[in-house]
């Protein structure tokens, strides 16, 4: 079992209640699980369990929300007009794996081919994407000052 750091999580179970709870993400299952242990009991939420999770960050106070999925959840951590997606609630855009383009886009894996479906192939962004550097594309291509 390899677990994350400690957070404090707001959880939001399919029966639309909510729990609030401090634990570890479990990483290495192939379905990652929200692992709460007290004392000697251990409870173990995973991302089918719930509809939602949440915490907020340490850094500036902003809510860190995660959507689940079949095998983890997918917290956004970089909002803009591309959106960006962890698997693990951190601030700022590290180990990036799903974007989404506004607010009403799917939430698909971060590839060339998905990234080139929504900016195109502008020339301002592709020695970002030509060089795998696809975090930087999409951070421009968020920038007030891209248009």
């Amino acid at each position: 079992m390899k677990l994350t750091k400690k957070y404090e999580f707001t959880v939001i179970l399919n029966n639309d209640s909510t729990v609030d709870v401090r634990g570890k993400i479990d990483v290495l299952d192939s379905v990652h699980s929200l692992v709460i242990k007290n004392g000697k009991s251990k409870r173990v939420i995973k991302p089918q369990d719930t509809k939602g999770i949440y915490r907020y960050s340490l850094v500036d106070g902003h809510k860190i929300a995660g959507v689940p999925t079949d095998s983890c959840w997918l917290f956004m951590v970089e909002d803009g007009r591309i959106k960006m997606y962890a698997k693990l609630p951190f601030e700022g855009a590290r180990a990036i794996v799903a974007i989404q383009r506004g607010e009403r886009g799917t939430i698909v894996p971060l590839t060339r081919e998905n990234l080139l479906v929504i900016t195109g192939e502008d020339p301002r962004l592709m020695p970002f994407i030509q060089n795998k550097e696809y975090v930087k594309a999409i951070w421009k291509y968020n920038s007030i000052d891209f248009m």
